[in-house]
Order: structure tokens, then sequence, then C-alpha cells
């Protein structure tokens, strides 16, 4: 950048020169030989742009490369590595805007988080390299079940959460059905093995936001219906506008 005024400025003071030099030419010979200075100059001047123009399009496509490098990086570190899903940070930045956005604009917005029964246990019984594929499996149900804004996200652990923007209680109830019983059809196998496992089932609470409450409230409704869920048997939906009452067995 340092050199880019310094040839146009040797430019300006050669073409200076040579009209100084034509006011006072005395014959045609010397007009013809400062004719050709200037056209020296003029190819010197050109070849120095189109330099420059080529090296301004070496740095705008160094400067594309990254930014695309940093996007990237940005969304690695906000993805969970064994899910693909976006992670905690991602869904606690985007409930926040979404919840924000359907405040101000009066539009629905609700919220399903489940847990994977027995996972503990399974995880303990069938190895580490079962319970991630049970969670990945998981992942992918839930993603698939997703589109447009909607969000599927790893919330920790073997818990996870789907936001879903403009939609009303009763859409996110059917959707969290949908993904119930898609994910409690599917059969895991052993690598190697004809041996099946025990169908991945998980409890869902559902719940629609409240104009006015906090991110934290609405995330703990919606947490409170998934224990609710998986007090009364696990393996279903459970949804409501208020916090559930949990009532004690026997």
């Amino acid at each position: 950048m340092s050199d880019v005024g310094k040839h146009p400025e040797k430019y300006g003071v050669a073409l200076a020169q040579a009209f100084g030099s034509l006011d006072g030419a005395p014959s045609g010979a010397d007009n013809a030989e400062i004719i050709k200075n200037i056209l020296s100059e003029t190819r010197n001047m050109d070849d120095h742009v189109r330099e420059l123009q080529a090296q301004a399009q070496e740095s705008q496509n160094e400067i594309t490369a990254l930014r695309e490098n940093l996007e990237a990086s940005k969304r690695a570190a906000m993805t969970d590595e064994l899910t693909g899903l976006p992670d905690r940070r991602s869904f606690d930045d985007k409930l926040a805007e979404l919840a924000a956005a359907a405040g101000a604009g009066g539009t629905p917005l609700s919220l399903v988080i489940s847990d994977i029964d027995h996972f503990k246990k399974f995880d303990n019984v069938h190895g580490r390299q079962m319970g991630d594929q049970v969670l990945r499996l998981v992942g992918k149900t839930l993603k698939d079940g997703v589109k447009g804004r909607d969000l599927a996200a790893r919330y920790g652990g073997e818990k996870f959460a789907l936001i879903l923007p403009e939609t009303e209680n009763r859409g996110a109830q059917s959707l969290a059905e949908n993904r119930r019983k898609t994910l409690a059809s599917r059969k895991l196998a052993k690598k190697g093995s004809t041996e099946t496992l025990s169908a991945v089932t998980m409890p869902f609470g559902v719940t629609e936001h409240i104009i006015g409450e906090t991110v934290e409230t609405f995330i703990a409704r919606t947490d409170a219906h998934m224990y609710r869920a998986k007090h009364d048997g696990r393996n279903r939906v459970s949804t409501g506008i208020g916090m559930p009452e949990i009532r004690k067995a026997g």
C-alpha cells in the first residue's frame, strides 16, 4: 500500500516535465523524442496499474478465504462434535434471539426438551461406542424432523432440544410426537452382530413461549414438562402452559 502513490506521483512529474519540454522544444525531432518518452512512461504506468489490480484481487481472495475460515471456526466452536448439532451455547444464543423477536412481533415460539431414557444404564451395559451411536441416532432423528428456521440442538449430555419459531403449542406437540414414534421404531444392532438392542425412547416436554417471560423461565417450564413425561411412564409427550404438578407415587 505504501507503494501505491509513488508511481502516479512519478508519472505526474514525468508528464509535467514533458509538457514543459514541449512548450520550449525548438524542432519536430525533439517533439518526437519527448512524445516517445511520454508513451514509455504511460506504458510503465499501465503496467503498474495492472500489477496493482492483480495484487488487489489476490488480497481480496485472501480476505474472502480468511472470512470463510473464521466462519467455519465459529461454527465448529458452537457445534457438538459427536452429533453435528448446534451445542448448548448456540442453543442459548438462538433461543434468546428468537424469544426477543417473538415478543416484539407477537409471533408464536415453541420449545421442546427431551432426554434419552435409561441412557447411563445403556452406556454402562453396552459400552461407550454404542452410547455414542445412540446419541448420533437421536441427533439425526431430531434434525430430520425440523426445517427452515427451526433448530435441533444437543442441550447437554443425553438431553436434546428443539426451538420452533412461528410454531404454536399444538404444532410443536405434533412434531414431538412424530419424532418420539420415529425414534422408538428404529432398532439398534451391535456392529458385526445380528443382535438387536432395545428401542431408544425419550420423554418430551413441550411449551409455548409466554410474552414477557424470561428465557430461563421458558426453559424451566419446558424442562419440567419433560420430567413430568418421564415421571408418568417415559416415552411420551407432556405439554401445558404453566408448571406441571408431578405427583409422587404411592
